[in-house]
């Protein structure tokens, strides 16, 4: 029988999780001493270190993530939340370049991943714009217009088409999924900087945030491939993370 647990981080309970993933955030040390944890049986919630369990940090030591061996701090590197012993440096990294989820760690979605994501969104996105374009031609060819403020009333009514098909698309799948059907096809998905999930809100200020991005020559796009954590303009507006599930 799984045995399942619950933890505390930061405002917001995390769980259920297997208790094979608890004991590894325990190792690599997401869940210290004074961690609130919780299990079915515990009559209340308890600091980790009431309940007759060693924390990962013993006496000033870290343990890797990798190895599992106690080091000082000053011995091992810091990736993250986690920490790697120089042996383990090399494999560790190659499970990052690979994407291999380890507890713990994120791994961000690159720069050319989220491009790819963004043009699956863009093509199904524009199949729709296309054919209520066509509907309002046709209509509009129909009706015989010919109003001098015809060309103005036809960008306006594209304009809005535009937002109508975009708008709802976005807010949601992220506020619904976390993710996009671009992103989901490339296996990203969004999380909240403290690792909580989407919800509409976000997803709303997060789509209206792009348009910055798009307003600046697509820069605010284009800053994700320089920065650590792969954000975009409208990632740090949002304090929103994407990262490879």
């Amino acid at each position: 029988m799984v045995e399942w647990w619950y933890y505390v981080d930061g405002d917001r309970e995390v769980g259920p999780v297997p208790k094979d993933e608890f004991q590894s955030l325990v190792d690599i040390g997401r869940i210290g001493p004074q961690t609130m944890v919780w299990k079915e049986g515990m009559e209340s919630w308890l600091p980790y270190s009431g309940i007759g369990r060693l924390p990962s940090r013993i006496e000033g030591t870290i343990r890797c993530v990798e190895c599992q061996n106690p080091f000082s701090q000053d011995e091992l590197i810091r990736f993250n939340d986690v920490y790697v012993c120089a042996a383990c440096k090399p494999i560790f990294f190659q499970r990052i370049k690979e994407g291999v989820p380890i507890p713990g760690v994120r791994v961000y979605g690159t720069f050319w991943i989220r491009f790819g994501a963004w043009f699956i969104d863009y093509l199904l996105i524009s199949i729709v714009r296309m054919t209520l374009g066509i509907a309002l031609t046709i209509v509009t060819a129909l009706t015989g217009t010919r109003q001098p403020y015809f060309g103005v009333v036809f960008s306006l009514a594209w304009f809005v088409i535009q937002i109508l098909v975009s708008m709802p698309y976005f807010v949601y799948f992220v506020g619904k999924f976390g993710a996009t059907p671009g992103k989901m096809a490339l296996g990203l998905k969004i999380i909240n900087a403290d690792d909580s999930p989407m919800n509409y809100g976000v997803a709303t200020k997060r789509y209206l945030a792009t348009i910055l991005s798009d307003w600046t020559f697509c820069i605010g796009y284009i800053i994700a491939a320089y920065d650590d954590e792969k954000r975009a303009l409208h990632d740090r507006i949002c304090d929103t993370r994407v990262i490879k599930k």
